[in-house]
């Protein structure tokens, strides 16, 4: 993915346009900054993705292999940084962090102090002043700079529902616990509010430390007084130019997937076609991409270039004219980007004509016995979705006191009979008073929570289940006694194993080779694919086209739950999905029959649309 990040051309392009448009910030940037400018975001992004990335990357994989793991996720992350290798893979991805702060950050932040004060600069001067500044984040005040960017920045991506990091985005179905509690929504909106106040008033935080030497306290202080001293002008000028900005990327996109596109079919002709859909596909894509790779520099330039205008830091300088030798680094740059560009839609496209968008099997499975066609985890739900002509359906299993099985999600009863005792600290005779509604139907009559011997009896022969250890009360004596009930039927083939918990499906996939079993999880970084399992169920935000070929390459499957709107139904379908947990489950199944019967050409469309959304994301 290197190659991606390589677009000299038309961060070039950008600042000329910026340069003859800037009426408010009334000076010259001279071709020689304009070629040192993209030469460093040429170079930065190089050292960043093709030296430091993976080097740390490699580091990283080999602290998770020293800990006797192939990878860390929810499953088993508390214990593994809690071991010394945890500690250095958090320390490893801080220096990373700071190294991409340093390049995208301070380096962006002296080019414009340069160009503010009639500094002619190099490109060594550029690194040099980076090298420079790194020491500082190993200080007490850069471990704070780091805080403040490393945590509360997060925080507001969290709260805008934005990817804290590639391997750890927010899964959707927080977003629908705190629907659910409006109390707990509001105060989750209002963070997001407050968090995005602060960073506004804070935007001249970085520039102000770098460039006036000043305390984090000084530096926050003095951004929050000139704000408020010209909030109008900085507000109407901010938006000014990021819609410029965006006007720009459309224009300069325009030449580039032109280029490509008629091009293209001379090198790879099994993926280019001359037609205008095909055509509108590059642009798209080369233009979302430009757009993200240009955005965090442009975020530097900004604040800094506002904060000296303010500062009255201006001047003029006088026109420097390239030389022979930066012509043709210049030429040589561009045909680099051309072809890594090519590199990029050529990934995309190829994507389209994989067998992800010929018709595929998609399994369709009612979460919690019948999803929204009854109460959750009951046995009428689960005949509601036998009716239905539904294959399959995922259920909870917890422990009683008394080491009964029953089927039930919540780790208290309070929805069931309002008491506060969990699963484990009840037994089954006083959990046979209880009952569970269905709050989506509430003229239905309540259902008694069915216990394990109850829903294998029903199911049996008519429909497969993925049945979920669950809570505190998963161990191995519930994996054993689970199989147990489960041979006792011969229904071997028409179960699946699952749970959170990553050491228990190790083991159990070493003790019943012949039992199907899966792992659910809403982030992981590592070799995931080496765990052994046969199913690979994967919170929404991760169920990314890259995710699902890399399991797909595994010979493994991949589910993505828990899915409840057609539109993304149909995006996991157009990457691969075998298969999709939903409560929803007749407008899912609609959805499905819907994309197996749409043509190819609307469906290589959406596809590529919706995977240039998620290029950065994996």
């Amino acid at each position: 993915m290197i190659c991606l990040r390589l677009h000299f051309l038309s961060f070039q392009t950008l600042f000329i346009r910026y340069s003859k448009n800037m009426k408010n910030l009334k000076f010259k940037i001279n071709q020689k900054t304009i070629y040192t400018m993209g030469t460093y975001f040429f170079l930065e992004k190089f050292i960043l993705f093709a030296f430091f990335a993976p080097i740390i990357n490699l580091a990283q994989n080999q602290l998770i292999l020293h800990s006797h793991q192939d990878f860390f996720s929810n499953g088993n992350f508390f214990k593994f940084i809690a071991n010394p290798q945890g500690i250095l893979f958090i320390l490893f991805g801080l220096f990373l962090a700071i190294i991409t702060l340093c390049f995208d950050g301070i380096g962006w932040i002296y080019l414009t102090k340069c160009c503010y004060r009639s500094k002619q600069v190099s490109i060594k001067d550029v690194f040099f002043e980076v090298s420079h500044n790194i020491p500082i984040f190993f200080k007490p005040q850069g471990f704070t700079i780091y805080l403040r960017y490393g945590i509360l920045l997060p925080g507001l991506f969290a709260t805008m529902s934005l990817p804290i990091h590639p391997y750890i985005p927010v899964p959707y179905f927080i977003k629908a616990f705190l629907a659910e509690n409006p109390i707990l929504y509001y105060c989750y909106k209002a963070l997001g509010c407050y968090l995005v106040i602060y960073f506004i008033y804070r935007m001249f935080f970085l520039p102000i430390i770098f460039l006036e030497k000043s305390s984090n306290k000084q530096a926050s202080k003095q951004s929050k007084l000139l704000f408020k001293a010209h909030f109008k002008k900085i507000i109407l000028k901010v938006f000014y130019k990021m819609i410029k900005y965006v006007v720009c990327i459309g224009l300069i996109a325009l030449p580039i997937s032109t280029a490509v596109f008629f091009i293209g079919p001379f090198i790879h002709k099994s993926c280019f076609f001359y037609t205008f859909s095909y055509w509108v596909l590059i642009y798209f894509m080369v233009a979302v991409f430009l757009f993200s790779v240009f955005f965090f520099p442009l975020l530097a330039w900004l604040s800094t270039s506002i904060y000296l205008t303010l500062k009255q830091e201006r001047s003029d300088i006088e026109d420097t004219q390239l030389d022979a030798k930066d012509i043709f680094i210049s030429i040589l740059l561009i045909v680099i980007f051309i072809c890594f560009q090519f590199l990029y839609v050529d990934h995309n496209l190829d994507r389209v004509h994989r067998k992800e968008l010929q018709p595929h099997q998609v399994d369709l499975i009612a979460h919690r016995a019948g999803g929204n066609l009854g109460p959750e985890n009951s046995i009428y739900g689960l005949q509601q979705a036998k009716q239905e002509g539904i294959k399959y359906a995922e259920v909870d299993i917890q422990r009683t006191k008394d080491h009964h099985y029953i089927i039930y999600h919540d780790a208290k009863l309070t929805n069931a009979c309002h008491s506060k005792k969990k699963v484990p600290q009840v037994n089954l005779k006083d959990i046979e008073k209880c009952a569970i509604r269905d709050f989506r139907h509430p003229l239905l009559p309540s259902e008694k929570i069915p216990t394990l011997e109850q829903l294998l009896d029903e199911s049996k022969d008519s429909i497969k289940l993925f049945l979920e250890l669950k809570g505190e009360s998963a161990d191995m004596t519930m994996l054993k006694d689970v199989v147990e009930m489960v041979q006792q039927r011969h229904m071997e083939d028409q179960v699946v194993i699952i749970s959170l918990h990553a050491n228990l499906m190790k083991q159990a996939k070493k003790l019943y080779p012949n039992l199907q079993t899966g792992f659910i999880y809403y982030f992981s970084y590592g070799k995931l694919t080496d765990f052994p399992c046969d199913y690979y169920i994967m919170e929404e935000k991760l169920a990314t086209p890259y995710a699902i070929d890399y399991i797909h390459h595994a010979k493994k499957k991949a589910i993505v739950w828990t899915v409840n709107s057609a539109l993304r139904a149909k995006r996991y379908m157009e990457f691969g999905i075998d298969g999709i947990i939903s409560d929803d489950v007749l407008k899912i199944k609609t959805a499905i029959q819907e994309y197996q019967e749409a043509p190819f050409y609307l469906k290589a469309l959406d596809f590529a649309i919706d995977s240039v959304k998620f290029s950065n994301s994996y």
